[in-house]
């Protein structure tokens, strides 16, 4: 059990930091959808699609660790997934963001 609480303590922080995140990454991602014209569940299927895409890419990347699977290649399969997932969150926050820098700052931050 105070592994489990070890454990909990450990990860809590980043999983609570990645849910706020996602649900920011999510907003922005399913409004700019909705605003080129993929109205309706089609906007959230994007949404959904691009973020879960993320979160699989780091569990995988996470799981290539855990059983020490070498890269062959100077960047893994994994890590190209989560880059690309990763610029396309920041283009819709910022595509959201107010045109200031400080909209870009701020919109910025989640990804």
């Amino acid at each position: 059990m105070r592994r489990f609480a070890c454990r909990l303590l450990d990860t809590g922080p980043v999983l609570v930091l990645a849910a706020i995140a996602g649900a920011g990454s999510f907003t922005h991602i399913r409004d700019t959808a909705t605003q080129h014209g993929q109205t309706g569940w089609m906007s959230w299927a994007v949404a959904v699609c691009i973020d879960l895409t993320c979160v699989m890419a780091a569990r995988e990347r996470q799981r290539d660790k855990q059983h020490h699977r070498t890269r062959r290649g100077p960047v893994s399969w994994p890590v190209l997934v989560l880059t690309g997932g990763i610029a396309l969150s920041l283009a819709a926050n910022l595509a959201q963001a107010t045109p200031t820098v400080w909209g870009w700052i701020t919109a910025a931050t989640p990804a």
